[in-house]
């Protein structure tokens, strides 16, 4: 059932929340929390903030890391079929960059010691 969904939240007997599916990359890895009215207006505003394939192109362009392009993958699921070469493009860029910068392997944990 949770593959229809846009946003799932698993609460515990305490009634704290843990998104357990985040299309909206608002919730995803983030700590525990007491589902409030805020919450709902920071729902309420991703939906009404709208988006087009342009502006998702220009997100995924940003990216610098795999977990940032992680990320806005999440956020753009539906679309997938259209952004599908943007993001093998940058999943490409950022490894080729990693690769050609020792520095930044060993930052991003790529490769240790």
């Amino acid at each position: 059932l949770d593959y229809e969904f846009t946003l799932v939240f698993e609460l515990d007997l305490k009634h704290n929340a843990t998104a357990t599916k985040d299309r909206t990359g608002l919730f995803m890895d983030k700590p525990e929390f007491i589902i409030s009215e805020e919450t709902g207006k920071i729902i309420r505003d991703w939906c009404n903030s709208g988006t087009d394939l342009s502006e998702a192109k220009e997100r995924i362009q940003a990216c610098e890391s795999i977990e940032e392009l992680k990320t806005v993958y999440n956020q753009y699921e539906l679309w997938y079929e259209q952004l599908e070469q943007d993001f093998k493009d940058r999943k490409q860029a950022i490894v080729e960059n990693q690769f050609s910068n020792p520095t930044k392997i060993v930052e991003n944990g790529i490769a240790n010691g």
